[in-house]
């Protein structure tokens, strides 16, 4: 069988583990002709916890703009050739990766493994876990030391 990739999408937190994915992606991108969407999310399910006295004042308006940083930093790794374009949204980050899946014709997502133990996975349901058992393409999960 013969893959056939033209669309990726890398959901991307700023973390070792989403660098080392979008690393994979870009060199995929590459091979197959591919372009990348990176998707940063506003995750709702911890806002609360932003909202801490001393903490920001609009603890969304302060993920939104760390989402923006982190995916110009990422932007500006892409390699040549490599055509790239963000997205950023609002959402629990499970179920928002898989309806974007299907918004955008997404043939592979490659995302970051946070590398949690099995007791870990189950009791807190890891959002690639959740990724993985539910999207209708292939998903490429990628640890932090891993060298594309």
């Amino acid at each position: 069988i013969m893959m056939h990739v033209e669309h990726i999408l890398v959901p991307a937190d700023g973390s070792a583990e989403s660098e080392a994915a979008f690393a994979w992606a870009c060199d995929l991108a590459r091979y197959y002709d591919a372009e990348i969407t990176l998707l940063y999310i506003v995750d709702i399910t911890k806002l609360g916890s932003l909202g801490l006295p001393g903490g920001p004042e609009k603890p969304q308006q302060f993920d939104h703009e760390q989402g923006k940083m982190i995916l110009q930093k990422f932007c500006e790794e892409t390699p040549e050739g490599v055509s790239v374009h963000t997205v950023s949204v609002y959402g629990d980050p499970g179920p928002e990766i898989i309806r974007l899946i299907d918004k955008h014709d997404i043939n592979l997502v490659v995302m970051g493994s946070r590398g949690m133990g099995r007791v870990a996975r189950w009791a807190l349901g890891s959002v690639s876990t959740f990724v993985i058992h539910r999207a209708p393409c292939p998903v490429l999960t990628v640890k932090a030391d891993t060298e594309a």
